[in-house]
């Protein structure tokens, strides 16, 4: 399969045959496995699949006794960055209708008034498989599983565990935007205006599995699929109503209402010299319903709504001055540095947080930036030379990250600064080469989180453990390994259950002192996507090939250095540089407003990943990578009329 999904990639971890010196035996080895093991995103060994126990539906299958403890054992997947290995392909509907009406009204000759009006309404949706790889083994032949088989309201019939993922989302969003802005003959002119949104979204991620339902039939016995309200609801129909609790599902509706006036003067300091100070004071109100996450609990629908309003009232603004100096070696040469001062408004978490380090809300963003540079063009305008450098200081910096299958977000400070660097030559005409040298810093300067792709941190003194309790997703905790000895030793001697070691992290047999992680200090680490240089040349050459015909060649290179997918800053979510190729051949014809083209994009770096989404414990630690698009070919025609 060479769909257009992310490639889910795991490097199978079966898991400690002992815990403190204490043997384990096939279920607990399970519980203590992370599922994927901690390794390198290009590490050749990730093939694999986590074992069905170190997913919250492998788990729970295994609990209720329908399914084995790997039900994935034997399956692999390709090294190849572009082959997935899933049990049906993923699929997206997205549909968006905007209308804009945009009024442009002279008072007088100096003049003009602008009315932007739009309205948009988006709706898309996304179904992908949430666990990695294909299942090799199936459902054993058991009354909750007759004949090995079972048939999932959502997911419909199956003989294995199959679990997906889907988001579905809404928004509507109504705008408008009013401008006077000036064109006198003197030294002053002036921008000035007002702006109104209003936007509203639900975002709905759910998370199915066919032993998610089953679970909850043995848990309601005699209670039947979509039958009383004193079992765990299981929602009966193929479209999800968002009632049920047989499925995870983080739902928060969002409310924005935003106002703005702002406005610029320019004044001409003299003949070469402007300066532009520019000011706004906006006002965000946000609304959200924080929806209790109810998998496996009793019941139906929300068990809880939480209602979050706040707002924020800020002043922004800049100062820029432009000077356009008369030099003896440039044919025109622009100088100009800036001031200015940014702000983001804050916002609130999802539920389902308690103890992973992140609060309900999230403080606004503010950055001071200062920015200089020059453009310039050489001989005759055949020269072009651009440079400029720039420093951003921010404080409350909004940082995201995945957690317990939602996303959340944080404030931490950190510092941009980089130069970047253009250039063009035109030796002859017709024949052009550019380049473009961009180098990036980034840092960091204070704030901790717990990093849930390695809570422990590799302290030897500490493991993981799995854990499901109806009710709760956290799925996952550190413990001491000294206490998980004892959990085993007790198992070992028949004084407990095996299937205590499912619930130490907040179930029946809870061990006090359970965390979701260390903290990471993340002072001196680098922003998440953030290469130090990106380099670009190109080249082309055009050239009158028959009356009224030009044929234009072009080679474009593009490399990038490395780079991480988190703010961790780990081999775990690193992310190689890699370089690419564009070749493109172009002939048109300007009166007849034809043009053919024949192009080859990406033809080099095959196998390099640009993104990596870090994974879950509730998925087994997999990870989900997203590799440059292969090379490609084409040819095409166009006709301007």
């Amino acid at each position: 399969d060479t769909s257009g999904d992310g490639k889910q990639i795991c490097a199978t971890d079966a898991g400690p045959t002992t815990i403190g010196g204490v043997a384990t035996n096939p279920f607990t080895q399970a519980m203590l496995s992370r599922g994927c093991l901690l390794t390198s995103p290009t590490d050749p060994r990730n093939t694999g699949a986590p074992g069905a126990g170190t997913t919250i539906p492998g788990l729970l299958g295994v609990l209720v006794g329908v399914l084995p403890l790997n039900a994935y054992a034997g399956s692999t997947v390709s090294n190849d960055i572009h082959t997935v290995n899933n049990a049906a392909h993923p699929s997206t509907i997205a549909n968006n209708d905007l209308i804009s009406l945009d009024i442009e009204l002279g008072l007088g000759e100096s003049l003009t008034l602008t009315s932007i009006s739009a309205y948009s309404d988006d709706r898309f949706s996304r179904v992908t498989q949430s666990l990695n790889g294909t299942p090799t083994l199936g459902f054993f032949d058991t009354p909750l599983t007759p004949g090995g088989s079972f048939t999932d309201p959502q997911v419909g019939r199956s003989s294995t565990v199959t679990g997906y993922a889907l988001t579905r989302t809404s928004g509507e969003q109504y705008s408008q935007e009013l401008r006077l802005q000036s064109d006198f003959d003197g030294r002053f002119n002036f921008n000035v205006g007002a702006m109104y949104l209003d936007y509203e979204a639900t975002n709905d991620i759910f998370f199915f599995g066919n032993t998610n339902t089953i679970f909850s039939v043995a848990q309601n016995a005699p209670v039947a699929v979509g039958g009383s309200n004193a079992g765990i609801y299981i929602d009966p129909n193929a479209e999800p109503d968002g009632t049920g609790h047989n499925y995870y599902l983080a739902s928060n509706p969002y409310h924005l209402e935003a106002t703005a006036l702002f406005g610029e003067g320019y004044y001409d300091l003299s003949d070469s010299l402007r300066a532009t100070l520019g000011l706004r004071f906006t006002n965000d109100k946000k609304f959200q319903e924080t929806r209790s996450i109810d998998f496996l609990a009793p019941g139906r629908g929300f068990s809880a709504v939480s209602p979050q309003e706040a707002s924020w009232s800020e002043a922004t603004g800049r100062f820029t001055l432009d000077w356009q100096p008369q030099v003896d070696f440039t044919d025109a040469t622009l100088v100009y540095a800036s001031v200015s001062r940014g702000y983001k408004g804050g916002g609130f978490n999802p539920g389902n947080l308690t103890g992973t380090g992140f609060n309900a809300a999230f403080d606004p963003e503010f950055v001071n930036a200062i920015e200089i540079g020059t453009k310039n063009q050489l001989a005759g305008r055949s020269v072009t030379l651009n440079l400029s450098g720039f420093y951003y200081d921010y404080s409350d910096y909004q940082i995201s990250q995945g957690v317990n299958l939602t996303i959340a977000t944080q404030n931490i400070d950190a510092k941009i600064m980089g130069l970047e660097f253009e250039a063009a030559f035109e030796p002859v005409d017709g024949l052009v080469f550019d380049t473009q040298v961009g180098l990036l810093d980034t840092s960091i300067s204070n704030g901790s989180s717990i990093n849930p792709f390695d809570p422990s941190l590799g302290d030897p003194a500490l493991a993981l453990v799995r854990s499901i309790d109806p009710g709760s997703f956290a799925n996952l905790c550190v413990l001491p390994i000294a206490a998980l000895a004892g959990v085993q030793g007790a198992i070992n001697d028949g004084f407990i259950p095996a299937a205590a070691m499912a619930s130490l992290c907040t179930g029946q047999f809870a061990i006090p002192g359970a965390s979701f992680g260390t903290p990471v200090q993340l002072r001196g680490r680098e922003l998440p996507y953030s290469p130090d240089l990106n380099l670009s040349f190109g080249a082309e050459y055009g050239a009158e090939v028959a009356a009224d015909w030009r044929a234009t060649v072009r080679a474009d290179y593009h490399y990038q250095t490395a780079s991480y997918a988190t703010m961790f800053n780990t081999f775990a979510d690193r992310i190689e540089g890699y370089g690419n190729l564009n070749l493109s051949f172009k002939l048109e014809s300007a009166s007849d407003g034809l043009q053919f083209n024949l192009f080859a994009r990406n033809l080099l770096d095959q196998q390099a990943i640009t993104t990596i989404q870090i994974g879950t414990a509730q998925t087994g630690y997999n990870r989900i990578v997203f590799g440059k698009e292969r090379a490609s070919y084409g040819f095409s025609i166009t006709r301007n009329f």
